[in-house]
């Protein structure tokens, strides 16, 4: 084959790929980009922890979330008198008068959030 016909077969195979894979590489590019912004718009939004402490207190009631997921929502009266719901990721369920340490985190916004650590003996 002459170097002149080898270098046009060369260019239509190549501007075949190109109209064949272009717009498929075109739109992964576009939505791996959307897909970065909308990551990097959501977590400015986020409401971050920013002092967390240690609390202990009793278990007052317990309730499973869902029937066979890990996650116990838990009514606790708190050492110094206060009554909050706070969630449980422990393998063990809570059970009423069961002593528990929390993990109290404060948020930007002024949010309290609370989180059981573990069941004190």
């Amino acid at each position: 084959m002459r170097p002149e016909m080898a270098r046009k077969l060369a260019q239509a195979i190549w501007r075949q790929r190109v109209t064949t894979y272009g717009p498929t590489l075109l739109l992964l590019i576009v939505c791996t980009s959307l897909g970065g912004w909308f990551f990097s718009y959501r977590l400015d939004r986020a409401d971050p922890a920013i002092a967390m402490t240690e609390v202990t207190g009793i278990v007052m009631e317990a309730r499973r979330v869902a029937s066979k997921a890990a996650v116990t929502i838990a009514h606790i009266r708190l050492d110094d008198g206060k009554e909050i719901d706070a969630d449980s990721t422990l393998p063990a369920p809570l059970i009423p008068n069961e002593h528990v340490v929390l993990n109290e985190m404060r948020h930007a916004s002024g949010k309290m959030s609370y989180h059981v650590l573990k069941v004190q003996n």
